[in-house]
């Protein structure tokens, strides 16, 4: 079997991929940003687009570079760059979640949070991109991180869909009760 052909096809798809990440999370934040009246939620859709962005224009070509050359630093680069931009989109899907639970749950409150609130929502998974990235490159061991990060958001995504669900569900049975009486 050849090899290098298998390459080519490789870098080719990867590059397609990183084209069509860059040309959709474009078009995605030129979307939220042409709207004359933006929601205080679609800032968080705009930092979540910005960092599948991130993926697409610096994530996707290191790992090809880094496949194609031998260079150390190359690949540390590609493996700070990768971690920091994967954990800001998960994170950033984690504090969507939250807020769709807080604006099912508690619809009341969810519409008097001040601006300072979404601020801190998308400031935060940023930061914790940034400390954990550079925790991934400075340990040496780094199995129960590894396993952390990615979890983390993982469960608190099923966490509040499963208060939303719970919610939608007592609602609906609440609806049914009413209506029967």
């Amino acid at each position: 079997m050849n090899f290098n052909s298998w390459n080519v096809f490789w870098r080719w798809c990867f590059a397609s991929l990183a084209t069509l990440i860059v040309f959709g999370n474009n078009l995605t934040i030129w979307i939220f940003l042409e709207q004359r009246r933006r929601k205080r939620a679609s800032f968080l859709l705009i930092s979540l687009s910005f960092a599948d962005l991130l993926v697409g224009l610096f994530s996707i070509p290191l790992l090809i570079t880094a496949y194609e050359t031998s260079s150390v630093a190359i690949r540390k680069i590609f493996f700070l760059v990768d971690v920091f931009t994967a954990l800001a989109s998960i994170y950033t899907l984690g504090v969507i979640s939250l807020e769709r639970m807080f604006a099912v749950a508690w619809p009341h409150h969810h519409r008097t949070l001040k601006l300072r609130t979404y601020t801190f929502a998308v400031a935060t998974p940023w930061i914790m991109a940034a400390i954990f990235a550079v925790l991934f490159l400075t340990l040496e061991n780094i199995l129960g991180l590894l396993i952390f990060c990615p979890a983390a958001p993982l469960l608190v995504m099923c966490l509040a869909y499963h208060v939303i669900w719970k919610k939608q569900r007592s609602s609906i049975a609440e609806t049914v009760r009413v209506g029967l009486e």
